[in-house]
């Protein structure tokens, strides 16, 4: 946790994401946000390599479950920023074993850093794992105290519930999306050049279009299109590869839901475009909108709400899924006959193709 991950994939450099990474830790507070398998762990460590030469202190956190604890969160934090030479011994003995640090140690905490030469950066991996209150606040408290010389990336699949704007406006704030994350065409040939797989430029454009530069898609298209005899097949191969993505996504993201929140997009996996009233038509209930586990737009009246298409093709395909009928019963085409496409029917829908 207190490492960065060893890469194991055959990524090549991304220059883009390292010049766009090195602009957006001029600010003091840099939120890199996509979902599971982006890519930001690795555009982080990237440029991680290409800081090596340098002098600034760079400290890493992968947060797990088991450090949603405000005490035990902050401990494995002073021990990340250990290495810059910052005196921990006493605020570590500080910490309360029953209750959150206080805005005074905070303070402590955050000037200690700012001392640190170098403008010393903080990574902290897999934000989304924290979800207790007083952790999050806390954190934002830190971040708020910080001077501007000392830089936190925050690499999450979810933003905080933290009020950005104010960041945004100040400077303090730099923001990365999954949009900046996307594989281009030409990395992606570079990507697969580098693992010896020579893809013609119709075969490289659908392979970027199908998987919307998705690193994990393409990972997974890749790994079906390596097995076939003849890469020229690969748009095949890839559709037939579909349980693959099904699975992951299954397995690293929709498992580890809320069972409400996962039973909820079970029923809905079968629409296109998603609104409450419709949501409260298929699943025979009237507490679409009010649900604490959904977050609806302010304007509800047009189908502004999308299921986002690798999720749903997952929930409709996955067997992971489909085997928890006590969770949620799955839909049928007749029960979004008013609304959205037909349920699973083992093969990529036009709309959903991923």
């Amino acid at each position: 946790m207190l490492s960065p991950p060893k890469s194991t994939s055959a990524l090549v450099s991304r220059p883009r994401l390292i010049r766009l990474i090195d602009a957006a830790v001029a600010a003091p507070i840099t939120v890199a946000t996509g979902e599971a398998a982006a890519g930001k762990t690795s555009a982080v460590l990237d440029w991680r390599r290409a800081m090596s030469g340098t002098e600034r202190p760079i400290g890493w956190l992968t947060v797990r479950r088991e450090l949603d604890d405000p005490i035990l969160f902050w401990r494995y934090l002073l021990a990340a920023v250990q290495p810059f030479g910052v005196e921990t011994e006493e605020l570590s003995r500080a910490l309360s074993d029953d209750q959150a640090p206080e805005q005074r140690w905070l303070t402590v905490l955050a000037n200690r850093l700012g001392e640190v030469p170098g403008e010393p950066v903080i990574v902290l991996d897999d934000l989304h794992e924290v979800t207790s209150p007083e952790s999050l606040e806390t954190l934002f408290t830190f971040l708020e105290l910080a001077p501007p010389t000392v830089h936190v990336i925050l690499l999450t699949r979810t933003k905080p519930y933290w009020p950005l704007a104010q960041w945004r406006v100040s400077g303090r704030l730099a923001e990365i999306s999954s949009l900046d994350l996307r594989f281009t065409i030409d990395e992606a040939r570079e990507w697969t050049g580098s693992i010896g797989l020579e893809l013609g430029d119709d075969d490289m454009a659908r392979l970027v279009e199908l998987t919307e530069g998705w690193a994990g898609g393409m990972k997974l298209a890749l790994l079906s299109v390596g097995h076939a005899d003849d890469p020229s097949e690969f748009g095949t191969r890839f559709n037939e590869a579909h349980e693959l993505v099904a699975d992951y996504l299954s397995a690293v993201v929709l498992e580890r839901l809320p069972s409400d929140l996962r039973a909820f997009l079970l029923d809905i996996s079968i629409l296109d475009d998603v609104r409450p009233e419709i949501c409260d038509n298929l699943r025979e209930r009237h507490d679409s909108r009010s649900s604490s586990s959904v977050a609806w737009p302010a304007t509800c009246s047009s189908p502004l709400s999308k299921v986002h298409r690798r999720y749903s093709t997952s929930m409709r395909c996955s067997p992971r899924c489909c085997r928890r009928p006590s969770e949620a019963r799955i839909p049928t085409a007749s029960d979004a006959s008013t609304n959205g496409p037909a349920g699973c029917s083992r093969s990529w829908p036009t709309s959903v193709q991923r």
